[in-house]
């Protein structure tokens, strides 16, 4: 069952992934992250206090979306931020760091886990996330000209 879910979680994910595109056209990178750690942050906390499987699905599917766009946009803003010489080791490096983040993460938080519970990790992740969100808003909206249009 388990699975299942985590299977389905990253069919959502790879939709959203394939849907990054169509998004940049009408959204800077900054309004994806936006919506990226937003997403996080409802479906963490969402996961987190779910009093049901069915409420817990939704929480992780959530996530999924908010996942699916911040790989893409990560690798986006990589390209961006590297000049044309070192843009493939710029690429190289960003796909080995979210390659080893979620084992590097699961062995940081372990700790956390047994002091205060999954739910209390995933709960602190959340308002990681949400604060995350609130300092994309702050810079978004102090951006000078059109805040969440794509750049050309």
């Amino acid at each position: 069952t388990v699975g299942g879910i985590l299977t389905l979680n990253a069919i959502v994910g790879g939709i959203i992934a394939a849907l990054y595109g169509r998004s940049r056209r009408i959204l800077s990178l900054l309004a994806v992250f936006c919506c990226c750690f937003g997403a996080m942050a409802l479906g963490l906390g969402t996961l987190a206090l779910a009093p049901s499987y069915q409420i817990a699905i939704v929480g992780l599917l959530i996530m999924g979306v908010g996942v699916g766009w911040l790989t893409p946009n990560i690798m986006s803003l990589g390209i961006d931020a590297a000049d044309e010489n070192h843009r493939g080791r710029a690429v190289g490096n960003l796909h080995s760091a979210l390659a080893i983040a979620p084992a590097i993460g699961v062995t940081a938080l372990e700790p956390l886990v047994v002091q205060i519970g999954i739910g209390g990790v995933l709960l602190l992740t959340a308002v990681l996330a949400a604060l995350m969100f609130a300092g994309t808003v702050v810079k978004q909206l102090n951006r000078k000209s059109k805040p969440l249009a794509a750049t050309k």
